[in-house]
């Protein structure tokens, strides 16, 4: 079933639909994401619900913002008669590209399980308009 197309977010959530049916894997552990942009900075929303501070690693490098998560299950195997196990450790990494920041200054924080990323931009590399001579 396809969705109306009554507005641009419609538009967008069919593309999202669409990439998630052509590139789904069934072995996937991706957190989902958000980024927002301002004339100040970029901001990088993650969810990232159970999972401590100690399991995450933000890297930037190259103009790509990586970030790393590795949940364990810790729980006790003593009682193996589950009907349903859903709960298990993964490894998820995300990287995206994102140009034009002042990596000196990158803040993340880690609240109620959203993990928050601000990526300040750098004024220096922001591009210009250049006057013939």
């Amino acid at each position: 079933m396809l969705p109306e197309f009554r507005n641009n977010r419609s538009l967008e959530n069919f593309y999202d639909m669409m990439d998630n049916f052509f590139n789904y894997d069934s072995n996937r552990n991706d957190f989902k994401l958000d980024i927002k942009e301002d004339d100040k900075s970029y901001k990088v929303i993650c969810e990232m619900p159970g999972v401590k501070k100690e399991n995450i690693n933000i890297d930037y490098e190259d103009q790509n913002l990586t970030v790393n998560v590795k949940k364990e299950d810790k729980t006790n195997e003593e009682n193996k008669n589950y009907i349903k196990k859903e709960i298990r450790s993964f490894n998820s990494k995300r990287t995206i590209r994102i140009p034009n920041v002042d990596s000196g200054n990158i803040k993340a924080s880690l609240k109620d399980g959203i993990l928050e990323i601000e990526l300040p931009k750098d004024k220096s590399q922001l591009s210009k308009r250049i006057e013939i001579e």
